[in-house]
């Protein structure tokens, strides 16, 4: 049975009470898009010609995004409760609950504005949008970032900067809010809130102030990542690159879409599964179950990798070569040249794969690799040894040098 402190009882009630509300306005705008086919309808409006397999990738980046909403604010849930989580599960419940009303906000208030149907309300609802998403992006990556896994700064140093940029995002959001005329550009709003006397300027100085600000937060995270990765212990940057393998996933497609500006929904969609992977990375690492299998995970991602580069390259080369010299022989050499690559390929497999993964585990797993070389070592010394003085030495050696341990004894049964 767990029981739960006085604290603790609250805490968890909040945090349920925030699953709850991101699941609702998750089933409200998923909701919206289906019955009103709206991927669809603005593939249709767009000056491009969209296919159809655009279409179903709009669709899965829109399931995606309420999947990453769902997953931050349920191991937020997860975390609650948790020693020393707190700080941590309440940035995940905040930056999945505010991205699930930004989509809510631009999705069903958008719809609601087009159809004249109250107006005020509609507006209000539609202003959310500009008035959350800095906020909401800015917690679901930078800000853990800057905080994980113990839920601080990792230097007192970096307090007015991230002061001075969370004031940036906070004024862009009060410009947003008192801005006249309509929302984010779109035809038909007016914002309820607005000041007439005001610029209508002063709506794209408010996304100035957001960019400038969020750009101020994510150059603050990788400052942190990389002064808690530099002081921390094994166990810290074992956390570290778990979340750092996600949040590369996350943000690599994102900056290789802004640089080429091609392909736009596949590297989002490629991005989303990076986001999904976040929350599921931080509770691994703050939980510590299967911490140290990332490692292995990366060594063995990087081995294949490179594994499929080098045996495509073969099979080509392979295909190409004997085609060419077959064709002088035989009716095009085709079929011959497809079964002799493949033949190859799966010859040099296993050889490749071996090569490969001693070289990745040498220079990417080094402790393991040293270990499994000095118990091999020990395994061929002791072979052959008799005398128990020496083998307790040797078997003593080499537990200190494999596993480290704060102190070793050995036991021997007198018989």
């Amino acid at each position: 049975m767990i029981r739960m402190s006085p604290v603790g009882q609250p805490r968890l009630a909040v945090a349920v009470s925030l699953w709850a509300l991101t699941l609702a306005m998750n089933v409200a705008w998923l909701w919206t898009v289906v019955s009103t086919d709206l991927m669809a309808a603005m593939d249709a409006t767009d000056a491009e010609e969209f296919s159809a397999l655009d279409v179903a990738a709009s669709y899965l980046v829109v399931g995606a995004t309420a999947a990453v909403t769902t997953s931050y604010v349920s191991v937020g849930v997860l975390l609650a409760n948790r020693p020393g989580a707190g700080r941590i599960a309440a940035l995940m419940l905040a930056g999945g609950t505010l991205l699930s009303a930004v989509s809510l906000a631009y999705i069903v208030g958008d719809q609601l504005v087009s159809s004249r149907a109250a107006p005020i309300p509609s507006n209000a609802l539609f202003l959310l949008g500009p008035l959350l998403d800095a906020f909401g992006f800015a917690l679901i990556l930078p800000g853990l970032a800057l905080t994980f896994p113990d839920g601080h700064l990792p230097s007192r140093k970096l307090r007015l900067p991230v002061a001075i940029a969370i004031g940036l995002l906070a004024c862009g959001t009060l410009l947003a809010l008192v801005a006249p005329g309509e929302i984010n550009l779109a035809s038909g709003s007016s914002n309820p809130f607005g000041i007439a006397w005001l610029s209508h300027d002063l709506a794209g100085l408010s996304q100035i102030l957001d960019g400038v600000g969020l750009l101020a937060i994510i150059v603050l995270g990788v400052v942190a990542v990389v002064l808690r990765y530099r002081a921390g212990s094994s166990l810290v940057r074992t956390q570290l690159r778990w979340f750092l393998a996600a949040v590369l996933l996350a943000a690599g497609p994102l900056a290789i879409f802004a640089l080429s500006n091609a392909g736009g929904l596949y590297w989002v969609l490629v991005s989303m599964v990076g986001l999904l992977l976040v929350p599921v990375s931080i509770g691994i690492a703050i939980r510590r179950h299967g911490l140290y299998e990332i490692d292995r995970i990366i060594s063995r991602t990087l081995a294949y990798a490179v594994l499929a580069a080098i045996l495509a390259g073969v099979y080509l080369a392979a295909f190409l070569g004997l085609q060419a010299l077959l064709a002088r022989f035989t009716n095009g050499g085709g079929s011959i040249a497809v079964a002799a690559s493949t033949l190859a390929v799966f010859a040099l497999f296993q050889p490749v794969r071996r090569r490969i993964q001693g070289v990745v585990d040498r220079r990417f797993n080094r402790s393991q690799y040293d270990a499994a070389r000095e118990i091999d070592g020990f395994a061929a010394r002791v072979r052959d040894e008799v005398e128990v003085d020496r083998l307790t030495v040797a078997l003593a050696s080499t537990l200190e040098r494999t596993m480290q341990p704060a102190s070793a004894s050995i036991w021997i049964r007198n018989r």
